[in-house]
């Protein structure tokens, strides 16, 4: 980031803003919104029975780092791979809606890059905002069926 914010692109003729190269892109200012996703601001969810379960509190914490201003259906998962580490998700929405990434994906692209293979997969956790306008829920189980069949997904109803 340059010292006025600004995401810096590396070219061979050096560092250079991205606002240069995309000079009328469109992000979150062009819908009102008065900053983007960064930094986050946490979002005051809770879920709705005390749990000690740390695949539930860490998609808990997943779902209140989420970024979803536009649709108000914060969401995040926990995959439980070997050894027990746990990797987080995020939802994360595009300002233009799509392609927006589901917190699997998030969650997902962390355990790819610590060289785990799907197989390693043992336990998922989703946890979204209760009566949210979008949920997680389908998409995560279509994927969850491609790569760990017969793997039961926990969903659980965050509380705003």
């Amino acid at each position: 980031m340059s010292p006025d914010g600004e995401i810096l692109i590396l070219t061979p003729n050096g560092p250079t803003k991205l606002s240069t190269i995309l000079p009328s892109a469109f992000g979150p200012a062009a819908l009102g919104m008065t900053h983007g996703a960064f930094p986050v601001e946490e979002k005051k969810l809770t879920l709705p029975r005390n749990s000690s379960d740390p695949l539930a509190l860490a998609a808990l914490d997943a779902a209140r780092k989420s970024y979803a201003p536009y649709s108000n259906s914060p969401s995040g998962i926990a995959v439980r791979g070997s050894g027990g580490r746990i990797y987080r998700g995020s939802y994360i929405e595009n300002v233009a809606f799509n392609p927006s990434l589901s917190p699997l994906q998030t969650a997902l692209a962390a355990m790819i890059a610590a060289g785990e293979p799907y197989s390693a997969i043992s336990a998922v956790t989703l946890v979204e905002l209760e009566r949210s306008k979008i949920s997680q829920k389908t998409v995560t189980e279509a994927v969850m069926g491609a790569i760990a069949p017969g793997l039961k997904l926990e969903v659980i109803s965050a509380r705003s």
